[in-house]
């Protein structure tokens, strides 16, 4: 009997390029899982000339990463205004095209599937860069196209359907999982941690690109706070300097406490365990997340959550983690003080935090999304 042809997927990639987000994360992890189902042939692709052969050292080896070259701008100025020329001249014909970060472009031959993480440039312009703009025309032409919608959560699936005006039967919510590089501490946290981290002491971590969404202005006033109540506690913040970081340098030098707040930028996955392994608290005063990896982390590595309850956090969250109003410095200070003082509330979330991390991983989400692959192919 003859074997069943393999499906071709092809994953645009370009978010493994430069500094890793979360929607990079996305990217490699779901491409490591798919990597092993035997039924996909997987190859991936990136738009962008200078990216190209760097992309393929974050991605497994077993993954074809073949294309023509693709320089971004002059594609995308094209790709705005035509539907030529058709990505399958760049990569090939496969059954299947997942545009990982929202970007889809034309094809001729192949289905179509674009992973939409929010909807922030529509529902919250003041939160994005304007280079954000052409996002709108290029989801609303990828589905106009036919092409499918995954989203991270119901959140935004919700959103996608009203924003959109498309059927609800061609937008799926799949989670994500927990980043790769981590493993369950259930067993503690006897793991070797950096000895710059040690030397720390307490402190409460945030982890992300210094940006308007994650509102790290308030949070250092909320340290503020914190920190006249607190003589000991330490504020470590882990992430890039994104746009916006101007307001975040200026509010930092007017602290009364700014010498206890230690700015790191970007960090290697082996410091971010390290910091997260060490750390008391994780504080996620996000005013928008279509998901939100970083409580995910924290509580995987048995580190308590206080975060905001907007968009997908509540429904990633569960009763795992201390929510809270966002952009409310008083009410985020006051969560935080009461959980450094409260020995068993710490206890109690990190229990439900390492239960809750149980639903979210990799495996799961790649075979979601095979099968969610193989309905396009034949849809």
């Amino acid at each position: 009997m003859k074997p069943a042809r393999r499906l071709k997927v092809a994953l645009e990639a370009s978010a493994v390029v430069g500094e890793r987000t979360g929607i990079g994360e996305f990217v490699v992890a779901t491409a490591e899982a798919l990597a092993n189902d035997p039924a996909i042939e997987l190859s991936a692709f990136v738009i962008s000339w200078r990216g190209r052969d760097r992309f393929r050292h974050e991605l497994p080896p077993a993954i074809s990463t073949r294309q023509r070259p693709m320089p971004a701008r002059p594609l995308h100025f094209v790709w705005e205004r035509s539907a030529f020329p058709p990505l399958e001249l760049f990569i090939g014909k496969p059954d299947v095209v997942h545009g990982m970060n929202a970007v889809l472009p034309p094809r001729w031959w192949s289905r179509g599937i674009l992973t939409v993480h929010d909807v922030a440039p529509i529902s919250h312009p003041e939160l994005c860069q304007p280079n954000f703009m052409p996002w709108e025309k290029l989801v609303r032409r990828a589905i106009r196209q036919g092409a499918y919608v995954h989203t991270p959560s119901n959140f935004v699936r919700n959103e996608v359907i009203s924003t959109f005006d498309i059927d609800p039967a061609k937008v799926h919510a799949i989670p994500l999982g927990i980043p790769t590089s981590r493993t369950p501490a259930s067993a503690g946290k006897a793991e070797a941690l950096d000895p710059e981290d040690e030397r720390l002491g307490s402190y409460l971590l945030a982890l992300g690109t210094i940006q308007p969404r994650k509102d790290y202005v308030n949070l250092l006033k909320a340290f503020d706070v914190i920190a006249a109540s607190d003589s000991q506690v330490r504020l470590v913040i882990a992430g890039s300097k994104g746009w916006g970081y101007e307001e975040f340098e200026r509010t930092l030098v007017t602290l009364k406490h700014q010498e206890r707040v230690t700015y790191l930028g970007y960090v290697s996955d082996q410091r971010r365990l390290s910091l997260l392994r060490n750390a008391t608290v994780l504080a996620y005063p996000s005013v928008y997340e279509g998901f939100g990896l970083p409580p995910l982390e924290a509580m995987s590595e048995g580190v308590p959550v206080v975060a905001t309850s907007v968009g997908s956090i509540p429904e990633v969250v569960g009763d795992a983690a201390v929510l809270v109003r966002p952009r409310d410095p008083v009410a985020l200070a006051e969560a935080i003080l009461r959980l450094l003082g409260d020995a068993e509330a710490r206890a109690n979330l990190i229990v439900k935090g390492l239960e809750r991390v149980k639903i979210y991983n990799w495996a799961a989400t790649a075979s979601a999304l095979g099968n969610l692959y193989a309905q396009i192919a034949t849809a």
